[in-house]
């Protein structure tokens, strides 16, 4: 027992002699960055991070009909840990596991534009409930509460002119998509993008890309071929042959500045739903959709000291199902947003924000829902925030079903605690 002790003492002396002798450096990095370790020429690094996000979410009287957890509920948003190693440099390594992009919504209503199960890619005037041809959403039940997130590994094959990276992550089509869970602006993102994440698409694939800098950081490029229909917790294996593809185009003209554009198209034989969802993730309208798909997307960034200014705007046709005459399935909105630290920063202090959101859905008619949200970014500390949204939608044209079946403004009120390290 002596001996293994006195073993044990001498590998731990020895083991710290060596860190000491080559410098080996390790701790917390600071703004909430994660534990460190780092050789002495940093040839090699290794981060470990970690963030939880727990929301509590109000819903006012007109959710009653449609929301099991009406008038108020708790969930754990996010909660996630990631390890991120750099080998020789040129070599990196990310994994990260933990909860799922989506959360479902707890109830499912009615389908009231569907799609005849004899003929997927043309409209049924008749209402048809997407249960009778055996869709469910991805972010319905049967999906697994844990797993692998993102698993990607980048390599630098030629300064910052080329890059490539392989394994399952998150295309570049959409900025705020793109962006970490743990960085963004709001509780959840817009109406658009929950509603593409549900089908799902656009959310972490297997896939490669190549991206890189030209003309001296001002342009930067990325172009992915990837599997596609994956959610973040879905299959590994691919279900079909076709093969989804993403570019992306940034142009940094000035250093506060930045313009994108983005381009998706994949195709899939089998018939998906389609919802067009609120900000409690709950169906306005329905539908599906099968075929090829285009998407297109533009958005901008432009941060000035304490002021900032988003917007995004994205187009997703599926032409090959029958909808409006010469429009087939049209999911398209966005965003713009003004952000405003009006106190202290982000290690501690007060940010405001202020969101403008359109979404629309056409199938055989048009569908579509504009938001307004008032935010605060509470910041306790470089680890602690404290984010607060306020959010009010009103359903415009042909109104949808449950909740949204009668014109009038809804109301939404989250208040999230995000912990990270």
């Amino acid at each position: 027992m002596m001996k293994g002790k006195h073993l044990f003492v001498f590998a731990a002396l020895f083991t710290s002699l060596t860190f000491a002798e080559t410098n080996w450096t390790g701790g917390v990095r600071p703004g909430g960055n994660g534990f460190y370790l780092a050789a002495p020429d940093q040839g090699f690094n290794l981060n470990i991070l970690g963030y939880g996000q727990f929301v509590g979410t109000m819903l006012d009287y007109n959710y009653r009909p449609v929301r099991s957890d009406f008038p108020m509920g708790f969930s754990i948003r996010r909660a996630r840990l990631t390890t991120l190693a750099t080998v020789h440099r040129d070599a990196e390594l990310m994994i990260e596991i933990g909860t799922p992009t989506m959360r479902p919504y707890p109830v499912s209503t009615n389908f009231p534009v569907g799609v005849a199960a004899t003929t997927p890619a043309t409209a049924s005037t008749t209402p048809v409930d997407p249960a009778t041809l055996g869709l469910t959403h991805a972010a319905s039940a049967g999906r697994p509460d844990f797993g692998l997130v993102e698993a990607r590994v980048s390599l630098n094959v030629f300064e910052d002119w080329l890059q490539l990276r392989v394994g399952k992550f998150t295309g570049p089509f959409s900025r705020e998509n793109s962006r970490s869970s743990r960085q963004l602006d709001f509780i959840e993102r817009s109406n658009v993008l929950s509603s593409l994440l549900l089908i799902p698409a656009l959310d972490t694939q297997i896939g490669v890309m190549a991206f890189g800098r030209a003309a001296a950081g001002i342009i930067n490029y990325y172009i992915g071929a990837f599997n596609g229909n994956i959610d973040s917790i879905g299959s590994l294996q691919d279900d079909d042959g076709h093969k989804e593809i993403q570019v992306k185009l940034e142009i940094h003209p000035h250093k506060n500045f930045m313009l994108g554009f983005g381009f998706d198209t994949d195709r899939t034989e089998t018939v998906r739903p389609l919802s067009l969802v609120d900000h409690a993730l709950t169906p306005v309208v329905s539908s599906a959709v099968t075929g090829r798909r285009f998407g297109f997307a533009i958005d901008w960034d432009w941060m000035v000291d304490f002021f900032t200014w988003k917007t995004e705007y994205i187009y997703m046709t599926w032409p090959e199902v029958t909808g409006l005459v010469n429009y087939g399935r049209v999911l398209t909105g966005g965003f713009t947003q003004l952000g405003f630290q009006v106190a202290g920063d982000t290690n501690y202090g007060l940010q405001l924000l202020l969101r403008y959101e359109y979404a629309k859905l056409l199938t055989t008619n048009n569908y579509d829902v504009h938001s307004m949200i008032l935010g605060f970014n509470i910041f306790i500390n470089s680890n602690l925030t404290n984010t607060i949204n306020y959010i009010m939608e009103y359903g415009g044209n042909n109104v949808g079903t449950g909740h949204y079946a009668q014109m009038g403004f809804h109301h939404i009120f989250m208040d999230q605690l995000q912990v990270k390290f």
